[in-house]
């Protein structure tokens, strides 16, 4: 019984520091906030978890970091498998595995959806924008980014590397969002249920 009030303060813990780290997110958004006094306190807080992500050069594309989205993720992850931990009468091995493997696709997940959300926009500005126009510099540096891995994934359907960069980026965003609701429906539940099963 001991365990579970301890769970309890450490899941309610996590959830106040996730607020706390979105919160300093935010803030770095706007100078004004980041250095007042809440925002000197945040960073004292945050920073030293936030900045653990932020080392991994792979988690930046160009003008976009993706360090803060991980690191939230992985808060949020945690804090989700305490609570599973908690509601849950009887704790076995299959459940702490399929609690863990769940927990793992929300995150995996997040970072998915937030790239088919990069993708649908970009694909939004190159349909909507007026072509003559200078592009913006934000949109190169993401097109920089991200051209190997939107050409990489069309070339598997088209065979080619010369098919018009709009082409490629449909063909990328539907696979994605493809394989995001296959895993999702599919494949996550089924195995999440083989793993729940283990009565060990």
């Amino acid at each position: 019984m001991l365990q579970y009030h301890i769970l309890r303060i450490i899941s309610g813990a996590l959830y106040v520091y996730t607020i706390l780290c979105f919160i300093r997110i935010i803030f770095t958004w706007f100078p004004q906030a980041q250095y007042s006094m809440p925002g000197r306190i945040l960073s004292t807080l945050c920073d030293p978890y936030l900045n653990f992500f932020r080392r991994f050069r792979i988690l930046r594309i160009g003008m976009l970091d993706l360090s803060p989205a991980l690191a939230m993720g992985v808060l949020i992850t945690i804090t989700f498998i305490i609570t599973g931990l908690i509601s849950s009468s009887q704790i076995t091995l299959g459940f702490i595995l399929g609690q863990f493997f769940l927990a793992i696709w929300q995150l995996v997940s997040s970072i998915l959806l937030l790239i088919i959300i990069i993708l649908i926009v970009r694909l939004a500005v190159l349909l909507f924008s007026n072509p003559y126009a200078p592009e913006s510099p934000i949109w190169s540096a993401l097109d920089t980014s991200f051209t190997p891995f939107i050409y990489r994934v069309a070339n598997i359907f088209t065979g080619s590397n010369r098919v018009p960069f709009k082409t490629a980026l449909i063909i990328c965003t539907v696979v994605l969002i493809v394989i995001d609701i296959a895993f999702s429906k599919f494949l996550v539940p089924f195995t999440a249920s083989l793993l729940f099963s283990i009565p060990v």
